[in-house]
């Protein structure tokens, strides 16, 4: 039976970097996994990758992130779990199993999330993220600082694969969080769980539409709400950043990071 579903969607441009990503989930133990891959068409991937078992590769022409991660998911469709991962990020060793008995011991949690190192192209350490479990709270109102890499999502309420709002060109992870909130408990698991790469060409370092994000927490307040959150925007933006500071840990030990 497959616990996880997995897919990570690429354009095949940083080969090195996705055979890492792509051995960090297969290396996961004590957890079972089906690896989807989905690229265009034409598109060479490694060997080491793509000859290994529970790995398939899947080809799509059509645009955008949210409709290649779910074109894999779908190859899964009685997964217990689902996920995915960026070419360019990592899963930690265990991590993948934390989350899966996390959320086989607390039914009432739809998703959980937890820790992750930011690291820079070499794989040097930048900071670890401890967001804590009052961020997915904050979320609802002002910056986005649950992390998505190592987090985990239960099917849909019907026993389906998840389904991203394709609409959506970066926040559809927001999106997800919130829409997964009105379903159950998204819980804060306070362990590493996975490693973003943070580089000059990821989507995080160049792509921050605060108008999207904003539209998207616009649908999940009530009118009264999102009246107020509005005329406080100027204090939100305040708190973005200091918040987001205050999740950022062992910086000072960045230097001596793996």
């Amino acid at each position: 039976m497959i616990d996880v579903s997995m897919v990570i969607p690429t354009l095949g441009s940083r080969p090195e970097w996705l055979v890492s990503s792509a051995t960090s989930i297969l290396e996961q133990e004590g957890v079972g996994v089906s690896l989807s891959i989905v690229c265009p068409t034409g598109v060479s991937l490694p060997e080491s990758v793509v000859g290994k078992a529970n790995v398939s590769v899947r080809h799509l022409d059509e645009p955008g992130l949210s409709r290649a991660i779910n074109f894999g998911w779908e190859e899964s469709p009685s997964a217990r779990y689902y996920a995915w991962l960026g070419d360019d990020d990592l899963l930690t060793p265990g991590g993948l199993k934390a989350a899966v008995r996390f959320l086989d011991e607390h039914p009432e949690s739809s998703a959980c999330y937890g820790n992750v190192r930011y690291i820079d192209g070499a794989g040097r350490t930048l900071f670890v993220a401890h967001p804590g479990r009052l961020a997915i709270l904050y979320t609802r109102f002002g910056k986005d600082i649950v992390p998505q890499p190592g987090s985990l999502f239960r099917p849909r309420p019907d026993g389906g694969p998840l389904k991203l709002d394709e609409s959506l060109k970066y926040g559809m992870d927001l999106d997800l969080f919130l829409r997964l909130r009105l379903e159950g408990r998204v819980s804060y698991l306070d362990r590493e769980l996975a490693s973003f790469r943070l580089h000059q060409s990821s989507i995080t370092f160049n792509n921050t539409d605060r108008r999207e994000a904003e539209s998207i927490r616009m649908r999940y307040l009530g009118a009264t709400s999102a009246r107020i959150v509005s005329r406080m925007r100027p204090f939100f933006n305040i708190s973005d950043r200091l918040l987001y500071r205050a999740v950022q840990r062992d910086r000072a030990k960045a230097g001596r990071g793996r």
